[in-house]
């Protein structure tokens, strides 16, 4: 979900900008020709079967599977308020005076190779917002040049290869900031192996006890964010970042590493297949799912991240690719068909692999908001053969933006767009079980937005009526449909209009945080 998701709910209003805004074109032929498109599509017997759609009023009996929430993780970055690894070094890279650095002075794990006595060459630490001041972190590393510690901390000693510093808060912000600097560093001799933990980190810890603890209790955790799937870069076995490397960029952290997060808090793993990988990359992936995978746990797959939405870059090379292969002449049908294509594909290697043993759930995804790129999707000859869920993500809220907007207007708006969304909902569950599948989520939750006004933004989701949203929001999914529910995401702060977090903080607790204490009375049910 990002603000696209958004536009998409627009499209209910109908209007040549909301078409425009999910990448289904703009002016007046592209409205007429997709009401066509719909009409047919709702024509009975008239459409073809590949193009089924549900009756408007569709109400398709509930899935037979408990409910079970699952979340999605939040990107890895030095301003995120969620600190996944004891290491606090692994994030986003080294960069040259705060800006890019040339391909060949950093590999892909980190290791910094220099580029001339005179630069200068930084590295944030990834500091939990939970920390007191004084907070020490000891950082360790071999190679050459000089290593300090950027403005903020107070550095407590240094020697060659270690240094220790102390955090502190400056007035006014939530957390202390802190950052490396490298002069002087030796291409023969480069930085590597960098590690900064603090002076409590358990001893062979991989991740921060505080975050493991923040997400326990959800049943099925999804990578995307974590596999830089947006990104929709290239990517091989070879040079894909493994447990060695501190860099989380292109195809994100290491898929051991979320594996073995999974596996710690006794949640299903879901990851997203990049859409540039070769097969040799989603083989290898597959067979290391497999051999780490628990007994009686599953795994979710799916290829690329909202191929639906041409907001991302592999929605648009997905819409290309079928246009180009003739899949059809309405870019939004050849988006989807080229994504049907792609899903059977990576599906079938998943299949080979897993042949035999039990936990592969196949996923393929859609708009949540407009039902007609589902049934496109599902139609695709040989689709419903190489999956097992189909997911949308019906998310909540409305953008909003002015000053002048009251707190009970923005509940009321809110409240309407709920009853929405658990209308179009039922529509993409008949038409999952049009095809024998299960309907599930892979994201949602509450999408209030308020670019203009964040205290009023901070009130509503702090507010008693957002914990009553989220218990009819959860307890209309659990009575009405069942099965997996993945919300958006765990640990995030408000912030920039939007606050996708279910928490702000790893320290959170259900008492203050209204939707973490809806979350958490339906776990009980």
């Amino acid at each position: 979900m990002t603000q696209w998701s958004l536009g998409a709910k627009a499209l209910l209003a109908g209007g040549a900008g909301a078409l425009a805004l999910i990448g289904l074109g703009s002016g007046g032929r592209t409205v007429h020709a997709i009401g066509s498109r719909l009409e047919s599509h709702l024509a009975g017997a008239a459409a073809p079967a590949a193009n089924w759609q549900p009756a408007a009023d569709a109400d398709p009996p509930r899935s037979t599977r408990p409910m079970e929430i699952g979340i999605n993780l939040a990107s890895i970055a030095f301003w995120a308020s969620a600190v996944p690894y004891t290491n606090l070094a692994i994030g986003e890279g080294w960069h040259l005076n705060w800006g890019p650095v040339a391909d060949d002075v950093q590999d892909s794990d980190g290791r910094l190779f220099g580029g001339g006595p005179d630069k200068i060459y930084h590295r944030a630490i990834e500091v939990p917002t939970s920390v007191p001041d004084g907070y020490k972190v000891t950082c360790t590393w071999t190679g050459s040049g000089r290593v300090t510690v950027g403005a903020g901390p107070t550095l407590l000693s240094s020697s060659p290869g270690r240094i220790t510093m102390a955090l502190y808060r400056a007035p006014g912000h939530s957390r202390a900031t802190a950052w490396l600097e490298a002069k002087g560093v030796e291409r023969a001799r480069p930085i590597s192996n960098l590690d900064c933990r603090g002076n409590d980190s358990p001893a062979g810890a991989r991740f921060r006890s505080g975050f493991v603890n923040a997400i326990r209790g959800y049943k099925v955790l999804r990578f995307m964010d974590w596999q830089n799937s947006n990104a929709n870069l290239p990517v091989t076995w070879a040079t894909r970042h493994t447990t060695a490397g501190i860099n989380t960029n292109r195809d994100g952290v290491a898929i051991e590493d979320m594996i073995a997060l999974a596996n710690e808090i006794g949640a299903d793993p879901w990851f997203v297949m990049p859409w540039n990988a070769d097969d040799e990359y989603y083989r290898n992936f597959a067979k290391l799912v497999r051999d780490r995978l628990p007994d009686g746990h599953h795994v979710y797959v799916e290829t690329g991240n909202e191929i639906w939405n041409t907001g991302f870059a592999a929605a648009r090379q997905a819409q290309q690719e079928g246009l180009a292969e003739g899949l059809s002449k309405d870019p939004m049908t050849a988006r989807m068909d080229r994504y049907a294509e792609k899903t059977i594909h990576v599906m079938s290697i998943w299949e080979k692999v897993f042949a035999g043993h039990p936990g592969l759930v196949r996923v393929a995804s859609s708009q949540n908001a407009w039902s007609v790129p589902s049934a496109i999707l599902m139609g695709y000859p040989r689709l419903a053969d190489h999956i097992d869920a189909l997911a949308t993500a019906p998310y909540f809220g409305f953008t909003m933006g002015g000053t002048n907007i009251s707190y009970q207007t923005v509940i009321d708006k809110t409240t309407e767009d709920l009853n929405q969304v658990m209308k179009q909902a039922a529509l993409n569950r008949a038409i999952a079980q049009h095809y024998h599948k299960r309907y599930i989520t892979y994201e949602g939750g509450q999408s209030v937005t308020l670019y203009a006004d964040y205290d009023l933004l901070k009130k509503v989701e702090y507010s008693p009526d957002m914990y009553q949203l989220y218990k009819r929001y959860l307890g209309w999914w659990r009575k009405d449909n069942g099965d997996v529910i993945m919300l958006y995401n765990a640990i995030s702060q408000i912030g920039r209009g939007m606050a996708w977090g279910q928490a702000e903080y790893e320290t959170s607790t259900p008492a203050d945080s209204p939707k973490l204490r809806a979350i958490v009375e339906e776990r009980g049910h």
